[in-house]
């Protein structure tokens, strides 16, 4: 048992017992602890379990969507259970790559780190765990080209994917169309030249089955498009509901909006373009 002297006015322990004794020429109370019975191995757990917990929590808005998108409202439970059952060796393989590392990009991983008060190495936890959440959101949902892989040399992309500072995150802004990233199925080509000012635009074939899938975080995306003989018609899908439908057959002014899509609230938001006739395109979309 442990023995602990606290003062009079200490609020009494639930569950522990004391005496009043003189300590050093005033009247103490003596309590006496039980002995946490927790193994090494419990504590060892326990501190993992922490670890992974609090550095988890530091994720921006944009990589708890994603991982909301991928795995459901309960995806830090299921990210914590693949690293206990290391499903697919994702966890292993991301301490071995770990121990490989040089010292100066282990050191670099470590000073990027979001949360540095671990009880375990930190760079090797930051590291270990964007590679398991990278590789759930692959596997698991339909967005698997929104789950990043880092490698030995990318702690700060790492940081700036992990904080909302990456290029390749739709926030508030305006964005051109070769900068957009998203699924494409079918054939979308960048054409020179067709844009606002010169710029790009991405355009489909005049097919069957060809979909740009991207996401943006905000309330409301507005999207432009050039407008021509050759502009044919879409069905716009925001988070699987059809929202609106484009036609970009001519038009007076080639480049004027082709529509604006505002949801009910302010977060992560899917974004379809289906075409239906022709070829349909995109020159730059803005979020708010």
């Amino acid at each position: 048992m442990v023995q602990v002297y606290l003062p009079m006015g200490y609020p009494l322990q639930s569950g522990n017992q004391f005496e009043n004794v003189i300590y050093q020429g005033s009247v103490v109370r003596l309590y006496t602890l039980p002995k946490d019975p927790r193994s090494d191995t419990q504590l060892q757990n326990r501190r993992f379990l922490s670890d992974i917990t609090k550095m988890r929590s530091t994720l921006g808005v944009w990589g708890k969507g994603v991982c909301k998108l991928s795995m459901g409202s309960k995806w830090g439970t299921v990210i914590y259970q693949a690293i206990k059952a290391d499903i697919g060796g994702w966890w292993s393989s991301a301490l071995d790559d770990w121990e490989s590392f040089s010292e100066e990009n282990q050191d670099g991983w470590r000073g990027n780190a979001p949360y540095q008060a671990t009880f375990n190495d930190n760079g090797k936890i930051f590291y270990a765990l964007a590679r398991v959440i990278g590789q759930s959101v692959q596997e698991w949902g339909e967005y698997a080209w929104l789950g990043v892989l880092f490698g030995e040399e990318d702690f700060q992309a790492a940081l700036d994917w992990w904080t909302d500072q990456s290029a390749s995150q739709m926030f508030a802004g305006t964005y051109q169309d070769n900068v957009i990233g998203g699924n494409f199925v079918g054939t979308w080509t960048a054409v020179a030249g067709m844009g606002f000012d010169g710029s790009t635009i991405t355009r489909c074939a005049n097919a069957a089955n060809q979909t740009w899938t991207f996401v943006y975080f905000g309330k409301k995306l507005t999207m432009s498009a050039r407008h021509d003989s050759l502009g044919g018609t879409g069905n716009v899908w925001v988070d699987g509901v059809v929202v609106g439908t484009l036609n970009q057959y001519m038009g007076g002014d080639p480049w004027f909006p082709s529509g604006e899509y505002k949801q009910t609230r302010t977060g992560l938001h899917v974004m379809k373009l289906e075409r239906l006739t022709a070829r349909i395109n995109i020159d730059w979309v803005a979020v708010q």
